[in-house]
C-alpha cells in the first residue's frame, strides 16, 4: 500500500526490490513516494503520453516539463 498526500505535489516511483531465497533470486516490484525535488533528476528521463491516449482526468493532459521557466536576462548576456 502507498500513502501519498492529495495535498500536496508528489511523485510514486516504480522501484524493484531483490531478495535472495533458497530458491534463488527473486524480483519484486515495490513503490516508493517522492517529493518533487528527489523525483526531478529521474522525470527528465521520461517520456509524456499522447493527451488522445489518457482516459483519466487525473492525468494531465500537457507535459509538464514541456514549459520552460523564463530566464532572466541582464544587460550585456549574450544569451
Amino acid at each position: 500500500m502507498v500513502d501519498a498526500s492529495s495535498s500536496r505535489n508528489s511523485f510514486v516511483r516504480v522501484a524493484r526490490q531483490i531478495e535472495f531465497g533458497p530458491s534463488g533470486k527473486t524480483d519484486i516490484p515495490a513503490l516508493e513516494i517522492m517529493s518533487p525535488e528527489q523525483a526531478q533528476p529521474e522525470v527528465v528521463n521520461l517520456v509524456y503520453l499522447d493527451p488522445k491516449k489518457i482516459f483519466s482526468s487525473a492525468v494531465s493532459k500537457v507535459d509538464p516539463l514541456s514549459q520552460q521557466r523564463p530566464k532572466l536576462k541582464t544587460r550585456g548576456s549574450s544569451q
